[in-house]
């Protein structure tokens, strides 16, 4: 059963998969601020919020910023890979650090001040949606979701820890695959480097489950294709030899961003463009095929 919670995002809305059955499990649980309408949905479904288990597809606050609730209240089980634990165990504590680094680093990037000042706010604003919740066990290989057995895929790349489960007919994708929306990997900080590289890996290994029905963290279910697969390939692809292209002289990420993504001039699209850009430049670095230099704090990149 899909329960669509509401997000104050451009995504609009974000998915939590209930399994009713014999071991009820909610897989994701939607964004803080709307935990009366997730509660109401599984009781719709004849589920008892105190028999639910939860599992995560990944730790970000659309997907995970219910978990304390619904631990305080009902003593449902947060299951998740440990790598998740900066996003669900301490994200709350670690917030200034956390943001910190990320202003440090789009500044890196080239980023004006001011526009960093603005994301910085609006970080602190998001982060407020997830209180930090203890993860009770990590996923078994199998699980039971309801009545059904899963088998557990990791899947890094979107975050470490992102996992998608597969079903007999359908296979949970969380944010690793959507239909029409190009997933990437938040990777701006040095000590995620590679994410977006292993993001891109993960995605084409999605072709093993063509014919299955996905089940996304945003949106409706969809048929995995071929073609589906090809258009988030041939995307990626795209802004990868766009990039290139553009490294005609040296330049930092910012000033790659305005032809890289015309027209996502709001400060709602920088911060997670400026990663997808930063991500290409990490990947096309192991690849080999750009170099950086630095000077006075502020990184450039070139052929």
């Amino acid at each position: 059963m899909r329960i669509e919670l509401p997000v104050p995002f451009p995504l609009r809305s974000v998915n939590a998969w209930l399994f009713p059955g014999e071991r009820p499990v909610l897989v994701d649980c939607g964004i803080g601020g709307t935990f009366d309408a997730l509660v109401a949905g599984v009781r719709k479904a004849g589920v008892d919020p105190r028999d639910l288990h939860l599992h995560l597809s990944h730790g970000h606050v659309d997907h995970a910023g219910n978990a304390r609730a619904l631990h305080d209240a009902f003593g449902v089980p947060l299951i998740a890979p440990r790598e998740e634990a900066p996003f669900v165990e301490t994200f709350r504590r670690d917030e200034g650090p956390r943001n910190d680094a990320f202003a440090a680093a789009l500044h890196t990037h080239g980023m004006p001040a001011d526009d960093v000042q603005r994301i910085r706010e609006q970080s602190d604003d998001i982060d407020a949606h997830l209180d930090d919740c203890p993860i009770a066990a990590e996923p078994e290989p199998e699980v039971r979701f309801g009545d059904r057995v899963a088998t557990t895929l990791a899947t890094p790349g979107h975050t470490p820890g992102s996992t998608c489960w597969l079903l007999d007919d359908a296979i949970v994708t969380g944010d690793t695959l959507l239909e029409r929306i190009t997933s990437n990997a938040v990777e701006l900080k040095d000590d995620d480097h590679g994410a977006y590289h292993q993001y891109v890996q993960t995605l084409d290994g999605l072709r093993r489950y063509v014919g299955l029905e996905a089940l996304p963290g945003h949106h409706a279910p969809f048929r995995i294709t071929d073609a589906v697969l090809d258009h988030h390939m041939d995307r990626h692809r795209e802004r990868r030899h766009r990039i290139l292209a553009l490294l005609d002289r040296p330049k930092t990420a910012w000033q790659l961003f305005p032809d890289v993504f015309p027209g996502l001039d709001r400060d709602n699209h920088y911060f997670m463009g400026m990663a997808e850009i930063v991500g290409h430049l990490h990947s096309l670095e192991i690849d080999g095929l750009v170099r950086k230099d630095e000077t006075d704090g502020v990184r450039r990149w070139h052929r």
